[in-house]
């Protein structure tokens, strides 16, 4: 679960990125993926990563525009699951974590329902690379 009460950039774009759940700040949250305004370069695990969780239409953008995302556009594309008011952002995060608990009480079924779901990108984060990004591959188990 993944609670972006602000602005997430970079990596911290890549982490809520690699969450089942995430929700953000409705008055001040953007995300932004500016590896090509940094010089950074993109690898495989990172392009995965998109790919696992982004639509196509969200992938371009966020590549190759690095381009801050307002909250709108972030839950149109999929990359945030909700955009929660400030003053309850962390009750509303906690309670959807609480929804979703039930879930994991049977980690071997939600372990195979990722694999299959996630399997081509599971595959390039693991070949590892990125120490970073291979986190969201374990998370996956």
């Amino acid at each position: 679960m993944a609670c972006v009460s602000g602005r997430a950039f970079t990596g911290g774009a890549m982490l809520a990125l690699g969450c089942d759940r995430r929700c953000i700040n409705s008055k001040r949250g953007y995300r932004c993926t500016n590896e090509l305004d940094s010089g950074l370069p993109f690898a495989d695990p990172t392009a995965a990563l998109f790919g696992m969780r982004c639509s196509p239409a969200a992938v371009a953008p966020l590549l190759v525009g690095a381009k801050r995302m307002p909250v709108v556009r972030c839950c149109d594309l999929g990359l945030v699951d909700a955009a929660i008011e400030p003053e309850g952002l962390g009750a509303a995060a906690r309670a959807l974590a609480a929804s979703r608990a039930p879930e994991g009480t049977r980690k071997d079924l939600m372990r195979e329902a990722n694999e299959l779901l996630f399997r081509d990108a599971l595959a390039v984060l693991r070949q590892g690379g990125d120490p970073f990004l291979s986190l969201a591959a374990r998370s996956r188990l």
